[in-house]
C-alpha cells in the first residue's frame, strides 16, 4: 500500500474515535479498528467494541469498575479489533499482511497477539494504556516486527 500522509492518518483517526463513540455497545470502554488495505479498499464499518449481538447488551457491565487491562472474566464483549481482524481475513484472507490497522486504543496483550498473528506490518493507534501495560506491549510488537505508531 503507498503510504498515507501525516493528514490522511489523523484523518481516519479522528472518524474512527467519532465511530467508536456512537457504533461502540460496551460500556466499559468505546474502542473502534478500522482495517484498510489501499487507498480504495477498506473493512466498513469498522470494529468496535461490544457483545456479539445475540448476547445481547451485558447488563450490568462486569467490568466496568475493573482495573484496565485486566481480567475480563465474564464479560461476553469482543475486542474491536479482534471484530475488524475477522472481518479483514474473510475480505482479503492471507494478503490481509499488506494491509494496516487503525485502533482507537493500544491493543491488549491477546489483540496484540491476534494482530502479530494476522501478518499485519502497521499499526496505528491513539491512546496509550497504563504505564506498565504499555511498554510490554511495545515490547511485544517490537519483538514481532510490527510497526507501531501513536497519533496525536
Amino acid at each position: 500500500m503507498d503510504p498515507l500522509t501525516n493528514e490522511e492518518i489523523k484523518n481516519i483517526m479522528n472518524n474512527l474515535e467519532a465511530e467508536a463513540l456512537r457504533s461502540s455497545t460496551c460500556q466499559k470502554k468505546k474502542v473502534g479498528a478500522k482495517f484498510i488495505f489501499n487507498r480504495h479498499s477498506c473493512i466498513e464499518p469498522g470494529g468496535f467494541s461490544g457483545p456479539p449481538e445475540v448476547l445481547g447488551q451485558c447488563n450490568p457491565c462486569v467490568r466496568k469498575n475493573s482495573i484496565p487491562y485486566s481480567d475480563f472474566t465474564g464479560c461476553n464483549s469482543v475486542h474491536a479489533e479482534f471484530k475488524v481482524l475477522m472481518k479483514a481475513y474473510r475480505f482479503y484472507g492471507p494478503s490481509m499482511s499488506e494491509g494496516v490497522l487503525f485502533v482507537t486504543h493500544l491493543p491488549c496483550y491477546k489483540c496484540s497477539i491476534d494482530i502479530i498473528y494476522s501478518g499485519i506490518k502497521l499499526v496505528y493507534y491513539r491512546y496509550d494504556a497504563p504505564d506498565e501495560y504499555t511498554k510490554k506491549i511495545i515490547e511485544l510488537f517490537e519483538r514481532a516486527k510490527v510497526i507501531l505508531r501513536k497519533v496525536e
